[in-house]
């Protein structure tokens, strides 16, 4: 079954911007992935610091072989941006 991997970040004050390339450089890693069927990425119209990162993925299994793959430093440039904890949640595509 296709799942939707969504991650509710917020960015520091003021680092709004920097935030949303840094997502962008990471969307640009998990995108070309096998079992990820694309990656959006919203951010909220009215609090430019708040965002969501969607991965969808042609299954669980896909998703954890995947993440096996993702190498640390593509997180790194998010790290020093975060205002908050990220928070993840998985749901089944329908």
């Amino acid at each position: 079954m296709a799942i939707k991997v969504a991650y509710e970040m917020t960015a520091a004050a003021g680092q709004g911007d920097a935030f949303a390339q840094a997502l962008a450089e990471l969307a640009a890693v998990v995108r070309p992935l096998p079992g990820c069927d694309g990656v959006d990425i919203l951010r909220k119209q009215n609090n430019g610091e708040q965002f969501l990162f969607i991965e969808s993925w042609l299954s669980n299994e896909a998703y954890a072989e995947a993440s096996k793959l993702v190498p640390q430093t593509a997180f790194a440039p998010l790290k020093p941006l975060f205002g908050a904890p990220p928070v993840r949640a998985v749901y089944n595509a329908q």
